[in-house]
């Protein structure tokens, strides 16, 4: 911009957040800088005031984010694979549905297909507990068996057998 026969300079930059186990966004803000007068070393200032501006929108995003989860408890991404095809699979889909359904708090299929589901599901638990329920609830309807692949902190991933 100009004011008068001066250059002036203004910045705006864009922060984005994620959660990383499950790639949920949990905040994004724009922030923007005053505007300088074009100096030596202003830009490099203007930039600095419009991160600070947007991190500072952003924590105020995730501060929300998660009290919002502290409700309903800990997020967890729990990704089964197996074979879904067909009426076995039917029946096997439907036992974990309803094993997540009778365990958790709230739950959201995020992709289902023949070879694998994977559902974001909020407990007030540890992982383990969550892991255990699960397989205990979806062995006693069915005669086939969950088998842990993977388990870290805010991830579990198992195999129909």
């Amino acid at each position: 911009g100009k004011v008068g026969s001066d250059g002036t300079i203004k910045a705006s930059a864009s922060v984005r957040a994620f959660e990383t186990t499950t790639a949920r966004g949990i905040g994004s803000a724009t922030g923007h800088s005053r505007e300088y007068a074009a100096t030596a070393g202003s830009e490099q200032k203007a930039v600095v005031e419009a991160l600070s501006d947007a991190v500072d929108r952003v924590l105020v995003n995730i501060m929300d984010y998660w009290k919002d989860d502290a409700i309903k408890g800990f997020q967890y991404l729990v990704q089964i694979r197996g074979d879904f095809s067909g009426d076995a699979g039917n029946q096997a889909r439907r036992a974990i549905y309803a094993a997540l359904k009778e365990t958790v708090g709230d739950m959201n299929e995020n992709l289902a297909t023949e070879q694998s589901i994977n559902y974001r599901v909020w407990y007030k638990g540890s992982n383990t507990d969550l892991l255990f329920s699960l397989q205990d609830k979806f062995e006693a309807s069915t005669q086939k068996r969950l088998r842990t692949t993977s388990q870290n902190r805010k991830l579990i991933q198992l195999k129909v057998e």
